[in-house]
């Protein structure tokens, strides 16, 4: 049986801890975090906070998909939110970084919802607080690949 998935093998030495002030895009913050301490791959360990509102994608069924699913188009919830998890992937694409962020929220309502965030669509409220974990000795590279479809991140040793 041939293997099914990518992997490399990394250290992780540092871990880096910031507050995203007000009024900062949430992606844009967290790659001027990132490129700050010099992290180019690694992880979205821990990540709390608030957002003005949250516009964000989610997975839905596509019968004209490769895997059968697609992502939504961007839906927005009208702010405040809290932030109440977030995680994701520092990663490298050819334009440069690109964090693949996911989260879970909860609106005004109570209403809890999650789903995937890009950069240039949420804006922080009061706060953001968050952990990076730096890896070492790899790179997380956003390709395209053939069996999905879809831009994915794939893990290389350097």
């Amino acid at each position: 049986m041939s293997e099914r998935f990518w992997s490399a093998e990394g250290k992780s030495n540092r871990m880096v801890a910031a507050r995203i002030l007000p009024g900062t895009d949430l992606i844009s913050g967290l790659i001027d975090v990132c490129q700050k301490h010099g992290i180019k791959a690694g992880g979205i360990a821990s990540m709390i906070g608030s957002l003005k509102t949250a516009q964000y994608q989610a997975i839905q069924p596509d019968p004209n998909s490769k895997t059968g699913a697609s992502f939504t188009e961007r839906m927005t919830a009208e702010g405040p939110v809290e932030l109440l998890s977030g995680q994701g992937l520092i990663c490298q694409r050819e334009d440069g970084m690109f964090i693949h962020l996911h989260a879970v929220m909860v609106d005004k309502n109570q209403k809890v919802f999650g789903g995937h965030i890009e950069r240039g669509y949420c804006s922080v409220l009061n706060t953001l607080e968050v952990i990076i974990v730096e890896g070492e000795e790899m790179l997380l590279r956003r390709e395209y690949d053939e069996e999905t479809g879809f831009i994915q991140t794939v893990p290389k040793n350097i």
